[in-house]
C-alpha cells in the first residue's frame, strides 16, 4: 500500500531475542523478575505472595497463599522482597547484563524457608529501562485541515510490544515552537489494512490517562497537561508494520509524532 504524506520509517525491535548467525548478540537486561514476599497480618496469619518486581521498585502481586504453621519464617525475610536461588541463577544464565537492574544481598546470603533457598533482592541504584536498543523516535512537521497528515511509520518485530504513541501540538508551546497545532488527533493503522485500529483526540479524557502519564514519565517523555488537547495512546501491539497519522480539524500548525518503546 502506498502511503501519502510525509513518512518517517523507523524500527522498534527492542529486546529482540533472535539474531542472524553471523551477528553479535545484543545483551539482554530484564525489566522485571519473578519475586516473592512473606508477611504476617494483624491476626497472626502468615502469607506468601508471588509476583513480579520491576526495575522501578514496584512489586505487583499475582497470587497469595497461606503459609503452614509448621514452616519457620526467619524474621529477616518478613515484608521483604525475595527471589528463589533457582530463579536468580536461571535469569543470570540469560547473559551477563540480564539481572543488571537488580541486586541480591550477598552479605545476608541464602535464607532457607521450607526446604527452599531465597535471596533478598532489590533494585539496583541506577537501573536502565533497556540496553542496546533505540527506545524513542519522533518526527515534526506542519499539519492543517484538508492537507495530507503527518505520518510516522514503525515496525514491531518478533514479539508483542507495549508502545506509547503521542501526537503533540499544544505541548510544544513551552519549548518556543511557533504556531503549534491547537487540536491534533492521531490515528494508528496496521499496514495492509485500510481500516484504522486506534484513535485518540484528547489524551486526558481517556480512562487510562493516569497510566499514560506514568509511562510517559518512566520513558523520559516531557509532561503533557492533563487538560491539553494533545493526543496519546498506550497500546500493546502484535508484530507487524504500523503507521501513525497526525491530523487536525482546527487551525493548522506544527505537530509532533512520538513513538516510545515501553519496557
Amino acid at each position: 500500500m502506498t502511503l501519502p504524506g510525509r513518512l518517517l520509517a523507523v524500527a522498534l525491535a527492542a529486546c529482540s531475542l533472535s539474531w542472524p548467525a553471523h551477528a553479535i548478540p545484543r545483551p539482554i537486561r530484564l525489566y522485571e523478575i519473578s519475586a516473592v514476599r512473606f508477611s504476617v497480618d494483624g491476626l497472626g496469619n502468615r502469607w506468601i505472595e508471588r509476583g513480579l518486581l520491576d526495575s522501578l521498585g514496584r512489586f505487583q502481586g499475582q497470587s497469595v497463599s497461606p503459609v503452614f504453621e509448621s514452616v519457620t519464617l526467619p524474621p529477616v525475610i518478613l515484608n521483604r522482597t525475595v527471589i528463589t536461588v533457582e530463579a536468580w541463577l536461571a535469569y543470570g544464565n540469560l547473559g551477563s547484563e540480564a539481572v543488571g537492574n537488580f541486586l541480591i544481598d550477598e552479605q545476608q546470603g541464602m535464607i532457607r524457608v521450607s526446604q527452599r533457598d531465597y535471596y533478598l533482592v532489590e533494585v539496583a541504584p541506577e537501573p536502565k529501562l533497556d540496553l542496546g536498543d533505540a527506545v524513542n523516535f519522533s518526527t515534526r512537521g506542519r499539519v492543517a485541515p484538508g492537507e495530507e497528515p503527518l505520518i510516522g511509520g514503525f515496525v514491531v518485530e518478533n514479539q508483542h510490544r507495549w508502545v506509547l504513541i503521542r501526537g503533540v501540538g499544544p505541548g510544544l508551546a513551552r519549548f518556543g515552537v511557533p504556531q503549534p497545532v491547537a487540536d491534533p488527533h492521531i490515528v494508528i493503522f496496521k499496514n495492509g489494512s485500510t481500516q484504522f485500529q486506534f484513535f485518540n483526540d484528547n489524551w486526558g479524557e481517556r480512562p487510562d490517562a493516569d497510566r499514560i502519564a506514568e509511562v510517559a514519565a518512566s520513558v523520559g517523555a516531557f509532561t503533557l497537561d492533563r487538560d491539553s488537547k494533545d493526543a496519546a495512546y498506550l497500546i500493546e501491539l502484535e508484530p507487524g508494520a504500523y503507521t501513525v497519522h497526525l491530523s487536525t480539524d482546527g487551525a493548522g500548525g506544527t505537530g509532533l509524532i512520538e513513538i516510545y518503546v515501553v519496557p
